[in-house]
C-alpha cells in the first residue's frame, strides 16, 4: 500500500497516537458539536421529503441528557414502533487519555420504558483500528489507549475535530453475554459547513459528517449487517475488509449530534432536524 505524505497537523497527532504522547491542541474540539456538560435540550427529526409540510411526522427525537462532567447521554424517542415514555439510549464518557490524545466512548445501550427499570447493555471491545487520512493503522488496544481510558465501551470520535478525515474499526460484544458480538467501521471527516433547509431561520453550520457501517449478532444468531456490508471470515464474522458504507450522519456545531441522516456519498439526505427546543 502506498501511503500519501501527511499533513503537518495529521502527523503530529498520528505520531502522538503511536507513542501516547499529547501536546497537540486547538481551540474547536469534539466539545462544540457533542453535548459534554452541556443543558439539556431536544430535536425534532422528520423526512426530508416533508421539509415543506407545516404539520410533518417526527420520525425521532433526540434528547442529550448531562450525568456529570465526564458523562451523558443520548435519548432516542418517538420513533417508530416504540410506545409512550420508551427510549433507546447511549451512554458516553469523555476519556482524557493520559499522556495521550482525548477521546468520546461509548459505553453501553440502554432500554428505558417509563415506570420500570431501565435495562443496561455495557460494550467492551476486542480489537481497535484508527487510521489517519494517509497515515499508517494503529492499534489502540496494543499501544495502551483503551487501558488508559478504562479498558471499558467503545472509543467513539477523536477529540481533536481538525484531522483531514480518520477511519476507525471496532470489534467487540455486550458484556452481558460474549454471544452478542458486534462491529463498527467509520469513517469520519473534520467539520464543514452544511444547510438544513428543514429549518427556518439560518439554516447553515458546520458539522462533522461519519460514514458508518454496523454489523452485530443482535436478534440474528448468525449476524447481519444493519448498515453497509463487507467481508466476512469462516465464522462469519466481519474481516474489515471490502466494507461498503450504509449511511452518513452529520453532528453539528452547538452540540447536536445526529443532525442529519443521508446517503453513505453525502449527495442527498433522508433525515433533518426541524425544531430544536
Amino acid at each position: 500500500m502506498i501511503l500519501k505524505r501527511l499533513m503537518p497537523a495529521v502527523l503530529g497527532v498520528a505520531a502522538a497516537v503511536a507513542a501516547g504522547a499529547s501536546g497537540y491542541s486547538a481551540e474547536e474540539t469534539l466539545a462544540n458539536y457533542w453535548p459534554l456538560g452541556a443543558n439539556q435540550h431536544s430535536w425534532d427529526m422528520i423526512g426530508h421529503r416533508q421539509k415543506d409540510v407545516s404539520s410533518p411526522l417526527t420520525l425521532m427525537t433526540v434528547t442529550n441528557k448531562t450525568l456529570d462532567k465526564k458523562q451523558f447521554e443520548l435519548w432516542f424517542s418517538n420513533k417508530g414502533g416504540q410506545i409512550d415514555g420508551q427510549a433507546d439510549v447511549e451512554r458516553y464518557f469523555y476519556c482524557a487519555n493520559p499522556d495521550g490524545n482525548p477521546w468520546l466512548f461509548l459505553s453501553e445501550y440502554i432500554d428505558a420504558k417509563a415506570g420500570k427499570v431501565a435495562v443496561e447493555h455495557p460494550v467492551i471491545s476486542t480489537r481497535i483500528l484508527f487510521t489517519p487520512k494517509g497515515g499508517k493503522t494503529f492499534d489502540l488496544i496494543e499501544n495502551g489507549t483503551y487501558a488508559r481510558c478504562g479498558a471499558k465501551g467503545q472509543p467513539y470520535l477523536f477529540w481533536n475535530v481538525h484531522l483531514e478525515s480518520y477511519r476507525i474499526q471496532v470489534w467487540g460484544y455486550l458484556t452481558e453475554n460474549p454471544k452478542f458480538k458486534w462491529f463498527w467501521d467509520a469513517t469520519v471527516t473534520k467539520p464543514m459547513v452544511i444547510n438544513n433547509d428543514c429549518l427556518k431561520g439560518n439554516n447553515k453550520r458546520k458539522a462533522i459528517r461519519v460514514q458508518e457501517a454496523w454489523w452485530s449478532t443482535f436478534g440474528a444468531p448468525n449476524g447481519k449487517w444493519g448498515l453497509g456490508s463487507g467481508d466476512r471470515d469462516s465464522a462469519g464474522l466481519p474481516t474489515g475488509s471490502n466494507v461498503t458504507y450504509g449511511r452518513s450522519v452529520w453532528h453539528a456545531e452547538g452540540q447536536l449530534p445526529y443532525f442529519l441522516t443521508g446517503a453513505p456519498d453525502g449527495t442527498a439526505i433522508d433525515w433533518c432536524t426541524r425544531q430544536i427546543r
